[in-house]
């Protein structure tokens, strides 16, 4: 026979079986706040579209129709050439991965310029 779930008391837990603990970057490792982070892709989102932008105005003033520009790119060049030219992508891709599993490692491997100030989470209150 199995013994009853044991139970928390506290209302933020719930029945103890399903709780599971929160996960938490690599020492060293800083997280930016959810608000930071939406500042930020928002930056890059409108840097790319502001590029963009000015390569349609410079396609516009050299009289240059993207749709035709790429359609002739693609007829002149050779399945041998756009798979050369996606390994080199592959390629780039892996060595951008590997350097920033790198630099994760190596941030935490230096010391936490704050500490965390508990490792384990609290016991449970006793309640009356």
């Amino acid at each position: 026979m199995e013994p009853p779930a044991r139970r928390c008391y506290s209302p933020h837990i719930g029945d103890a079986k399903k709780h599971r603990p929160a996960t938490k970057p690599p020492q060293g490792i800083q997280l930016m706040p959810s608000s930071s982070l939406l500042l930020r892709n928002k930056e890059i989102i409108e840097q790319a579209e502001q590029v963009l932008q000015e390569s349609r105005e410079f396609f516009q003033k050299h009289g240059i129709d993207p749709d035709k520009a790429a359609a002739y790119f693609e007829s002149i060049t050779t399945p041998e050439m756009r798979a050369e030219a996606k390994a080199a992508f592959e390629a780039d891709m892996q060595a951008i991965e590997q350097e920033v599993r790198e630099q994760m490692v190596s941030r935490a491997s230096q010391p936490s310029a704050k500490p965390s100030a508990r490792t384990t989470p609290r016991p449970p209150r006793q309640m009356i």
